[in-house]
């Protein structure tokens, strides 16, 4: 049975073009023109893809996007826009708004049908894959629970041989800089690659590691703050979340407002320390800057990543955070920069940046604005929905450095 697309469009003319390509390459086509009749129809025929113009009356196709988002039924059905708004922000909005591509007007009738074609297989196969990690992980967790004695309600939790571990630090000098971006697809590059991850939200004013992947959060680091010290190893096995085969998760709560409590010293401390005996890689995210509580943490750390932006407000503030962590906080960790663009960001020559730091870079990570917009529409990493893309082999790059000098400590 083909597949079924609705395109909305209010110029008539654009309707009879893009039906005939489509219907051309063997898709069933029901058309709209007009937002409202869109959504009434999307309801309706519950397509496989939607066609969106952006330029419509009563109701544009960024409001159609987003009311179609807001269902969970249309949570995973592509959407294309297919526009003469072409600007750079133009698309960024369509994108914000939900989309999974956007074509500019005119376009060549291959290009539109390749697009679609593409879209319908990716979605294909990422419902596939979700089916299939459901399958396997259920599965998994009960055999783990049999083999290893990952808590039930009463048993114990499997330790690891203390050091046989490693801390990863991710932090920035600002929001907005990359650095949940870094601890999410680092944290799943390493659990794809088969080592035994857990990935903590510790900043805990933002709760952006539970809002980047989508997760309800009922249980989570904000609980373990009523624990002393001592009670934390006890209770940490029944807040952490399975994410997939080798990831589990901490989470926290936005508290923004201050309504919640926070860790002290001391439970941060023991926090880590029943993580590492939890799991051989613990990825931290502590949001921007170091505060005071978590200098003790840091201190631990094998590896510190700090993330920043190609821009000067960024680089500066970047610069002064490398000579605090080097010279008050005497970790013996690595300290280690990640510089992270976009297409609307200039490359700048590693070089340059090297010697403005007066640090080496880790790495230059290009994130495409359209593939980060779909990685959070889809609340998954972008290593996972895109692991063919140039930022998922540099995190491929980064855990296999990780993992090499972890190897070449225990030797």
């Amino acid at each position: 049975m083909p597949d079924k697309i609705l395109v909305v469009d209010d110029h008539s003319e654009t309707l009879k073009v893009v039906s005939f390509i489509l219907e051309q390459h063997g898709y069933q086509v029901v058309s709209a023109r007009s937002g409202v009749e869109g959504l009434t129809l999307a309801e309706t025929v519950r397509p496989a893809l939607i066609v969106l113009d952006v330029m419509m009356p009563e109701m544009d196709g960024l409001e159609v996007c987003r009311r179609l988002r807001a269902r969970p039924e249309f949570n995973h059905t592509p959407i294309l826009f297919f526009t003469v708004k072409a600007l750079v922000d133009d698309k960024w909005a369509g994108f914000q708004a939900g989309a999974d591509d956007y074509l500019t007007k005119p376009t060549d009738p291959s290009e539109l049908a390749r697009r679609v074609k593409t879209l319908l297989v990716r979605s294909r196969d990422s419902a596939e894959e979700v089916a299939g990690m459901a399958g396997v992980d259920t599965l998994e967790a009960d055999d783990q629970s049999i083999e290893t004695g990952v808590p039930g309600p009463t048993g114990p939790y499997h330790l690891k041989p203390a050091g046989d571990n490693c801390l990863i630090v991710v932090t920035g000098v600002r929001g907005g800089v990359g650095t949940t971006t870094v601890a999410v697809n680092l944290a799943a590059t390493l659990a794809d690659e088969g080592e035994e991850t857990i990935l903590v939200d510790m900043d805990m004013n933002q709760g952006h590691v539970g809002l980047y992947l989508n997760q309800k959060i009922h249980t989570g680091l904000n609980e373990l703050t009523r624990c002393s010290a001592k009670e934390i190893s006890q209770q940490l096995p029944y807040h952490l979340v399975e994410d997939s085969k080798h990831l589990r998760l901490l989470l926290t709560r936005p508290n923004l407002d201050d309504a919640l409590p926070m860790l002290n010293s001391e439970q941060a401390v023991n926090l880590v320390q029943a993580l590492l005996l939890e799991s051989r890689y613990v990825v931290l995210d502590i949001g921007r800057g170091l505060r005071a509580e978590w200098r003790p943490v840091v201190q631990l750390a094998d590896h510190i990543i700090v993330c920043t932006r190609p821009e000067r407000v960024a680089m500066t503030a970047t610069r002064e955070f490398l000579k605090s962590l080097t010279y008050s906080l005497a970790t013996g960790g690595t300290l280690h920069v990640l510089l992270i663009f976009s297409e609307t960001e200039n490359r700048l020559p590693q070089a340059a940046v090297e010697d403005f730091l007066d640090h080496p870079l880790l790495a230059n990570i290009f994130m495409s604005r359209q593939d980060m917009a779909q990685s959070i529409q889809r609340a998954m990493p972008l290593v996972r929905l895109r692991p063919e893309s140039w930022a998922a082999g540099i995190f491929r790059e980064i855990s296999n450095k990780m993992v090499s000098y972890l190897v070449d400590s225990e030797f």
